[in-house]
C-alpha cells in the first residue's frame, strides 16, 4: 500500500432511529488489508437514498429491525 495514506476515514452514523440532523460524523480508523483477497478501495464521495433515511428514521423497523 501506498505510504501517503491518512490514518482515519470519515463515517456517517446514528445510533438511534432519528431524522438526518441526528446523524454524526465519525473519524474511524482506516480498515486493514488483513489477506491477500482483500481490497482497500478510496472513496472520494457518497449519497443517502431515500430508503437509507427511511431505515435510519425507523419507518421500516417492523420489517427490518435494527440490533
Amino acid at each position: 500500500m501506498g505510504d501517503n495514506l491518512p490514518s482515519t476515514m470519515r463515517s456517517l452514523a446514528t445510533r438511534k432511529y432519528g431524522k438526518p440532523n441526528g446523524y454524526e460524523v465519525l473519524d474511524l480508523p482506516i480498515p486493514q488489508i488483513r489477506a491477500p483477497d482483500e481490497v482497500l478501495i478510496k472513496v472520494s464521495a457518497a449519497s443517502l437514498n431515500p430508503i437509507d433515511i427511511g431505515l435510519a428514521t425507523g419507518i421500516m423497523k417492523w420489517v427490518w429491525p435494527s440490533p
